[in-house]
């Protein structure tokens, strides 16, 4: 562990590397661009490595705030850029692997910008005085490329983890391709070099401690700064509701961001189906939704989809709303993780109903934060959820917010406290 950090106490100095930023509609991209507007609130000088994808949209906050290296996608060899006892390896795995992706369209990321990314990180630490790189994925390319750059130089490094890289479903459900799988290995065994490993989920964080026998291995749940986004008053919630919701005299379900493949309805209809109350229930999906997703919704007049929309619009559909809806795959992946969107509605303390599957961590958060949890593998305690929303229409109980802020303190704390002990 390198533990010559700064002494300041005001002006830490953090490269961020993430694959996803300044993109509307990316749950990745909201996350560091969250961490990202609160961090320098507390003056920290932060320098993003970004990606160059279109469009490009910064929040008016962050104009003139830090440092934007946009780097487009090059198929360049890592060779000129690593001491010659590394480039062979990083050869080795760029040429075999390159030839797999040429097969089939890859899911998991741009693997190529790998190199391109890293020519740049390098750069700058070698031109600025940098505390520490801070690799954030979405995208596992991100910590591909921190991992070439501590080669080089070294440098204090916390890699986050926003889901796991590999997991049982990957390819069956997520269709990664070989080169996906690959490159997620090489990235995993990457990540072992970290100094710190930070997960959103406690589970994620022991997961990861035990997969690579590493201590260095924590968790934060990041919180949301959503309600930040809007000048929207829950006072106008009627209002809103009017003009969005139009079916007053029904309870209001809403759901934001993707359903396909196994996250997907099926056992929430089941469930209204089960009860018989499709005529006193209204459930509006925004975002993007699969093609067997739009059948399954076909015959049902409850549910309107009304597609992609802006991070601020999704703000007054979750106030004009009675419940807001979050929805796990059906999958061993899901005990590990917290669907981002989980984060906006209890930071509008939206009453919410959290369908998860096989999720002790949300289970017993459940009672924490005061928000509707029911477990997917059972279809029974899914209908006793929903039976007991529908009663408690005028008295539905609010979550407790995780606060980004206190959040963000957390993450400071973490980078001073274990780079200076």
């Amino acid at each position: 562990m390198i533990t010559n950090f700064s002494s300041r106490e005001q002006n830490i100095k953090i490269l961020v590397i993430t694959s996803n930023f300044g993109q509307d509609g990316v749950p990745s991209s909201h996350h560091i661009t969250d961490r990202l507007m609160e961090l320098i609130q507390y003056n920290v000088d932060v320098t993003v490595v970004t990606e160059d994808k279109q469009p490009f949209i910064l929040n008016s906050e962050l104009v003139g705030r830090l440092k934007i290296l946009r780097i487009g996608t090059r198929r360049n060899s890592l060779k000129r850029l690593l001491p010659k006892q590394f480039a062979r390896s990083i050869s080795f795995f760029s040429n075999a692997l390159s030839r797999i992706s040429r097969i089939q369209k890859d899911k998991f990321g741009d693997w190529k910008w790998e190199a391109a990314a890293t020519r740049c990180v390098l750069k700058e630490i070698n031109s600025a005085n940098y505390d520490l790189i801070y690799s954030t994925g979405g995208p596992a390319v991100a910590h591909l490329v921190a991992y070439n750059a501590i080669r080089v130089k070294k440098i204090n490094w916390i890699a986050e983890i926003q889901d796991p890289l590999i997991f049982e479903e990957i390819q069956i459900s997520y269709k990664a391709t070989q080169n996906d799988i690959n490159r997620l290995m090489l990235a995993e065994f990457a990540l072992e070099k970290a100094d710190m490993i930070l997960c959103l989920t406690k589970e994620c964080a022991e997961h990861y401690r035990k997969k690579l026998n590493k201590k260095e291995v924590t968790y934060i749940y990041p919180g949301s700064r959503i309600h930040k986004l809007a000048d929207v008053s829950l006072l106008m919630k009627e209002a809103i509701k009017e003009r969005k919701c139009s079916d007053s005299d029904k309870i209001v379900f809403f759901h934001a961001g993707t359903l396909t493949g196994d996250r997907n309805l099926c056992v929430f209809i089941k469930a209204v189906l089960a009860l018989g109350i499709q005529d006193k229930i209204k459930l509006i999906l925004t975002g993007h939704i699969g093609n067997e997703i739009e059948e399954m919704i076909r015959p049902y007049d409850f549910i309107d989809f009304i597609g992609r929309i802006s991070r601020e619009n999704v703000v007054e559909y979750i106030i004009c709303s009675d419940v807001c809806l979050v929805i796990q795959n059906v999958g061993p992946v899901s005990k590990l993780t917290i669907p981002s969107k989980f984060y906006d509605y209890i930071a509008i303390r939206s009453p919410t109903m959290f369908l998860g599957y096989n999720n002790r961590e949300m289970e017993l958060a459940s009672k924490q934060y005061n928000f509707y949890y029911a477990d997917q593998s059972s279809m029974q305690g899914v209908i006793e959820t929903l039976d007991l929303i529908i009663k408690e229409r005028d008295g539905l109980k609010r979550p407790l917010p995780i606060h980004i802020e206190k959040s963000t303190e957390k993450f400071l704390e973490l980078c001073k406290d274990f780079f200076i002990a």
